[in-house]
């Protein structure tokens, strides 16, 4: 059996968050944890019934997932429901020479084509998965009203000052921030993962943009994706709160599932 290589990504280092120091600018561990990154490896893994091996962003012949990585593409890697970096529209490989099982939304389906790329219209991101690769616990009665997922670059921000029993921060597993989420009855999230992940198990989420750190186009292509083509966001948590969740996706989960799987099975 084939050894299945997968790229994702690491952010920059960044502070592990405490709850009674958060704003007093100290600075414990750095860590390289993000969760929505980390889905990568834990989804494939399940999806497949096999460990992934960790290749590096030069390797060729290797599996993008989650994640805006297509300008890590190399030729002859394999894209299942990767999208492009709003901060990096480019491709460093041969277009010809990718093998696109699917895409994270049309806005990426729109850039590879322009890239002489063969692109199947299966959209999604594959964290939409969720909810039937890693069952959820009941969670018919919900620990918090809300959560609030910052991106990794804004955890610092003072706009989420007096909301610390809220924060759910994005440098932990895939499993803790999974269980976060299943204990609130509302998801406010600039973390697109953050997003997903609640919508994939029917929670109400809302995306909160406080910051220009993330290009709106990522979010968009998940958006439009799911046939949410009029989506709303929120601009303060105030907002956020008042707004509540916005119509749930809808995607073909199998169709996302069954190519991973027959691509697995030629390779083999």
């Amino acid at each position: 059996m084939k050894t299945v290589r997968l790229f994702w990504w690491q952010p920059p280092q960044y502070p592990i968050w405490h709850p009674k120091k958060y704003f007093n600018n100290v600075r414990y561990k750095n860590v390289k944890l993000n969760f929505g990154d980390e889905l990568s490896e834990f989804i494939v893994a399940k999806v497949l019934s096999t460990k992934p091996i960790r290749a590096k962003a030069t390797e060729q012949n290797k599996l993008l997932g989650i994640g805006s990585v297509l300008h890590f593409a190399q030729n002859n890697d394999t894209i299942w429901g990767s999208g492009i970096n709003g901060k990096k529209r480019e491709l460093n490989a041969t277009g010809s020479s990718l093998n696109v099982l699917s895409v994270r939304g049309p806005l990426t389906r729109e850039f590879l084509l322009y890239k002489n790329c063969i692109v199947p219209e299966i959209y999604g991101d594959p964290a939409l998965l969720l909810s039937e690769i890693y069952p959820a616990m009941n969670n018919q009665h919900p620990k918090k009203d809300y959560i609030i997922i910052p991106h990794f670059s804004e955890i610092n921000n003072p706009l989420f000052k007096g909301y610390e029993e809220h924060l759910v921060l994005p440098n932990q597993t895939p499993e803790k921030v999974i269980e976060e989420i299943l204990q609130s009855s509302l998801v406010i999230s600039s973390s697109l993962h953050g997003v997903i992940v609640a919508e994939s198990y029917n929670i109400p989420a809302i995306l909160l943009r406080v910051t220009d750190n993330e290009p709106l186009f990522k979010y968009m292509d998940y958006y439009y994706g799911t046939e949410r083509f009029k989506f709303k966001y929120a601009t303060s948590i105030e907002e956020a709160l008042h707004m509540g969740g916005i119509s749930p996706p809808v995607y073909d989960s199998q169709k996302m599932i069954q190519v991973l799987k027959d691509w697995k099975a030629n390779i083999s």
